[in-house]
């Protein structure tokens, strides 16, 4: 695929690791293939800035849930009965998200965590959504309950 940098706005869909972009350095009379991955790293370093960042938020079903943040960092789960959940595969240091949970008076059991104030959280009640934040440091994951959240 040939584009010219004037048509880049036209450029739909993303590109793939076999797209080729060809820069032309014309003082030099050069030029050189380059491949997206190329210009991607695979981890990025540094700091981004926007106006207006949006969180991914993951839709949880079921009773036993697999907590994964690599499916946004904000995670809402109405629960339907006595509920298990486990952490993904894959959580890296420095990931966390932001459980909202309804429990409908139902139990929860929860994998493994360090928790704040050493014991996990009591969300048995039918008033409000509990919020509850999960990160990782090192090789363990760590907890809060920030509060059931409540209309008034």
């Amino acid at each position: 695929m040939a584009i010219k940098f004037t048509d880049l706005p036209q450029l739909s869909g993303t590109p793939s690791n076999d797209d080729v972009v060809a820069i032309v350095d014309v003082s030099e009379d050069v030029s050189k293939k380059i491949t997206v991955s190329d210009l991607v790293p695979s981890t990025f370093s540094g700091s981004v800035t926007a106006d207006n960042y949006v969180e991914g938020v993951d839709s949880l079903n079921g009773t036993s849930v697999s907590i994964d943040p690599s499916n946004g960092s904000l995670a809402v789960h109405t629960l339907s009965g006595a509920t298990t959940y486990s952490y993904a595969a894959g959580w890296v240091s420095g990931e966390s998200i932001t459980l909202h949970i309804v429990s409908n008076n139902h139990a929860i059991t929860w994998p493994t965590t360090k928790w704040i104030n050493g014991e996990a959280p009591d969300t048995i009640s039918t008033a409000g959504t509990h919020i509850i934040n999960l990160w990782k440091v090192g090789s363990s994951i760590y907890g809060a309950y920030v509060g059931e959240a409540v209309e008034v």
